[in-house]
């Protein structure tokens, strides 16, 4: 990097450092780390699921009175197909989110015969705090020993990643030739906002990146500084990983052309020239049709539905998924007056597309989830023929 740039990046970083000074969070225990991680190298993964639940209860800011139903959704889970296939595959989140984030589309791979583990991301579903804890090898060190687990048992493992999970995914996958093929949903290998390379810096001076009203118990909706910049080594490892060689094995890949949160026209660029495999495909969530033969593009201009394009989250979720589906408990309004959500007619979009004459939320499902989902076995089940 030049000495200008530096200079440059690093006066940037303390006009950051200084506006965040000025709008320090208040003194919550969110705000506060816990003393340590949990340990994520246990021998089993039920001994692991246990010492897991033991300290997110002795230490997660919990949102409502029921502790246990919370940790049931955010914890790392395990599915057993009723006849297995002999495959497994292990799925990872993104950044400030939980394994919740892969439940619908665990229960699809479980019901064709796929043993599926969600795990968790040391830093996550705690306290924001928290994501300024770990080291980036402890991102990495979670998938290769929870991949490691699995390849015990004689399995084949697939490996399947949202966002920063993605990244952490494709990484390794390119140190493992026994791995399958990957399962990439809206891969964060290229941010919308240039500035993420700037925590690097910034979060030796400043704790958070963003810090907002902790109303969803299934995610952050703060992001330390810390984890912001974990965030940025990720893209950092999986560039470099990519321009290093083709990765050559099958990939199923789910993108939002109106994705608010990551470069989607970059990721669907790494499919289609570094990513050759024949039986790969490409789910495009937009208007555009794509050049490259391996895709299908599925509008998201649905009226019918209130719907007006897809965003970061929604190819995650199902219509019926009673949190984010198409009547979700979670609202994730983008209205200034936030009450208006729950009392006028809501329409759905990303961040930064809604109608100024309609009250708008953040689309959180797919209305294609199941014909996705087939896209998705096909690459899968032509890699077993």
């Amino acid at each position: 990097m030049s000495r200008k740039k530096l200079i440059l990046l690093l006066s940037i970083a303390v006009i950051v450092a200084v506006f965040n000074f000025w709008q320090a969070p208040p003194p919550y225990p969110k705000f506060d780390p816990s003393d340590k991680l949990p340990s994520y190298t246990q021998s089993s993964f039920k001994q692991y699921v246990d010492d897991t639940y033991q300290w997110l209860m002795d230490n997660r800011h919990f949102q409502t009175s029921n502790k246990n139903e919370e940790l049931a959704l955010v914890m790392p889970k395990e599915w057993h197909p009723e006849k297995s296939n002999g495959q497994a595959v292990l799925l990872v989140h993104g950044l400030g989110d939980s394994p919740y984030s892969f439940v619908d589309v665990a229960e699809h791979l479980v019901s064709k015969g796929y043993l599926v583990r969600t795990i968790l991301l040391p830093g996550h579903s705690s306290r924001p705090a928290d994501l300024a804890l770990p080291d980036y090898r402890d991102w990495q060190a979670v998938v290769e020993h929870h991949v490691q687990l699995l390849q015990a048992k004689q399995l084949d493992v697939w490996l399947g990643g949202y966002s920063t999970g993605a990244n952490l995914v494709t990484s390794y996958a390119s140190t493992d030739e026994k791995i399958q093929g990957l399962l990439l949903f809206a891969p964060a290998f290229k941010p919308i906002n240039p500035l993420t390379g700037l925590a690097k810096f910034a979060k030796y001076i400043v704790n958070w990146g963003t810090y907002r009203q902790e109303n969803n118990y299934l995610r952050y909706n703060s992001f330390a500084m810390g984890g912001v910049d974990k965030y940025h080594e990720s893209t950092v490892w999986v560039n470099e990983t990519l321009a290093s060689k083709l990765y050559s094995k099958p990939v199923f890949m789910i993108l939002s052309e109106a994705d608010g949160t990551i470069d989607s026209e970059y990721a669907y660029q790494q499919f289609s020239q570094r990513m050759p495999n024949n039986d790969s495909h490409l789910v495009w969530l937009g208007e555009m049709e794509r050049a490259d033969s391996r895709s299908t593009t599925y509008s998201m201009r649905l009226p019918d539905l209130r719907v007006t394009t897809g965003s970061h989250m929604a190819m995650l979720y199902s219509p019926d998924n009673a949190e984010y589906g198409q009547n979700p408990k979670q609202i994730l309004c983008l209205s200034k007056d936030k009450a208006l959500c729950k009392s006028e007619e809501v329409w759905f979009a990303e961040r930064g597309y809604q109608d100024a004459n309609k009250v708008s939320a953040r689309t959180s499902y797919n209305p294609h989830f199941s014909d996705s989902m087939l896209l998705m076995d096909g690459v899968m089940t032509r890699n077993a023929d």
